[in-house]
This record gives C-alpha cells, structure tokens and sequence, in this order.
C-alpha cells in the first residue's frame, strides 16, 4: 500500500475511535510525525506512517521516542494492523 493511501486509512480508523487526528504537513522541527493524535482521555500519539519501501530516518526515530520518554505513544505505521492496542 502507498504511504498517502495507509494515511487515509489510518487518520478513518483513529477518528472513528474518538481520536482527534492532525495532519502535519509541514513542522519547524526536522522528524515530527505524519499524525499526531489525542484519544478523548488525553492520551498522545504520534505515527508515523510508512508506505511500501519508505525507511524510517534517524530524526523521525528519535522524535517517536521522546513522545515515548514523555509519556505518549510513538509509533511506526506499516499497516493498518499497527494500531492494534490504540
């Protein structure tokens, strides 16, 4: 699956369970996320989404664990089956 079509997917199926999902499409800093989501209890999320042979690079690594170290959620989107526990 293409990285735009995957992003489709991912933002219908985190709205459709109570996520407030923003698109980011442009950023002051290198390596924030493709989504950034809030669940309604607060919860944040980043995703980055990565189609059919598209890498994830080192800034884009990093930001995922600094959500993680604060207390949110960063991951890697390769499927939709990525968003299991979310």
């Amino acid at each position: 699956m293409t990285g735009s079509a995957l992003q489709r997917l991912v933002i219908k199926t985190m709205e459709s369970r109570g996520y407030l999902v923003v698109n980011v499409t442009a950023a002051t800093k290198n390596g924030v996320s493709d989504l950034i989501c809030c669940s309604s209890t607060g919860t944040f999320v980043a995703l980055e989404i990565k189609g059919r042979g598209d890498t994830l690079k080192p800034l884009q690594a990093n930001f995922l664990a600094e959500c993680r170290v604060r207390g949110g959620q960063g991951r890697v989107v390769k499927s939709i089956d990525d968003l299991k526990g979310l």
